[in-house]
């Protein structure tokens, strides 16, 4: 039988709380790691347990969702800024090649 020893969210320092694992990421790691759905006694405690598990997942996928949309965002105003840029450098090569047609 595997045994894990996780470092558990009170160990951390007050200052680290924060990145400490909650405990349904301890339980995720526990059931990949075992391959079976961690027990927490009674039908009760499960579905209190995987609740929160669902909370915390569905909050995760919310906020990376955003993120994503954000980043969307961020990447349609960078390809903007290129394409201006790319504007610029074309009305710059048109200008410079129009003279060297002149020198000719």
């Amino acid at each position: 039988m595997m045994h894990l020893r996780f470092t558990m969210p009170d160990d951390y320092p007050p200052h680290l709380k924060h990145l400490a694992p909650s405990d349904a990421d301890l339980d995720m790691v526990q059931e990949e790691a075992t391959g079976k759905p961690v027990d927490k006694g009674t039908a009760q405690a499960n579905v209190r347990a995987l609740r929160a598990r669902v909370d915390q997942l569905t909050g995760q996928h919310g906020r990376l969702l955003a993120r994503q949309q954000q980043g969307e965002a961020d990447l349609a105003g960078m390809v903007a800024e290129l394409a201006e840029e790319l504007a610029r450098a074309h009305a710059l090569l048109a200008g410079y090649e129009s003279q060297l047609e002149q020198l000719n």
